[in-house]
């Protein structure tokens, strides 16, 4: 792709800061979650290629290791299986980037990506979440790291995981990388933590079941931004984007981001 297929939304992010963000920010930033999965497979290039050109402002992707500590780019499934989404068998663990490279998306002639390749995608084209899914999160973490550093997309990403101990890792490296404090309450988790100074200009990361005016005002005041998340089978409709536009999240991770960007223009104007 071009580089005119920038969008203004990430070319604000990258340069980002809460207190700026707030007042300036035109509208909020729509993110398609794994891609635009319902067009293409999700976490792959083609489902990438296409939330750039439709416009989203930002994709979500997930992380895992190879057994010969690659990151790439796939959801896995408890342990890292690939069955779900792939012909392949086993833990991407337990996979080397060389044997990957034979293993297919379901019903697609298309592979499993690194991130390098997603990087090389995405480049001065579209801002990128990356989940850590991998459970040695401090050995893919450091391999993300890498990859971050090796290709100047420090200013292009942010970093999330549910291990909110690697943020402190992430800003002993690069305090510019945006952090996301994913945060689920099923587990116990609270987001009061987040709520310190010191965590300022990152994001709290929430379910969007958990989003209430009283969350997103607490957050800003506290110069955090509010991401909002779907999964896979959260219904979205236009009365649940209304009300979550109404509560002035900042990010919204979607499976439906031509339905948000409609609304979010309705609302805000394009």
């Amino acid at each position: 792709m071009d580089a005119d297929l920038k969008t203004e939304g990430w070319l604000k992010r990258r340069q980002f800061d809460s207190k700026r963000r707030f007042v300036e920010k035109s509208r909020p930033f729509i993110e398609s979650h794994r891609g635009a999965n319902k067009e293409e497979a999700e976490n792959t290039i083609s489902a990438f290629r296409r939330a750039i050109e439709i416009g989203c402002d930002s994709i979500e992707l997930d992380v895992w290791l190879t057994k010969d500590d690659v990151p790439v780019v796939i959801h896995g499934k408890d342990n890292g299986e690939i069955n779900e989404t792939t012909n392949g068998y086993g833990s991407i663990n337990e996979i080397t980037i060389r044997e990957l490279s034979s293993i297919t998306v379901k019903g697609k002639e298309e592979g499993v990506p690194s991130l390098l390749e997603v990087f090389q995608l995405c480049k001065d084209k579209i801002f990128i979440n990356i989940e850590i899914k991998d459970k040695n999160h401090k050995k893919c973490l450091d391999q993300v790291l890498c990859c971050i550093k090796e290709n100047r997309m420090d200013e292009q990403v942010a970093i999330s995981s549910f291990q909110h101990e690697y943020w402190h890792e992430i800003k002993k490296v690069n305090e510019s990388i945006e952090f996301g404090f994913l945060y689920d309450t099923t587990e116990g988790q609270i987001c009061e933590f987040c709520f310190d100074q010191e965590r300022k200009n990152n994001t709290l990361n929430v379910w969007y079941k958990e989003v209430t005016p009283e969350l997103v005002e607490k957050a800003h005041k506290n110069d955090l931004a509010v991401h909002c998340w779907f999964c896979m089978a959260d219904l979205e409709t236009e009365e649940i984007f209304r009300y979550l536009f109404n509560c002035g999240v900042d990010i919204i991770c979607t499976n439906s981001p031509l339905l948000a960007m409609k609304i979010r223009d309705e609302i805000y104007g394009k």
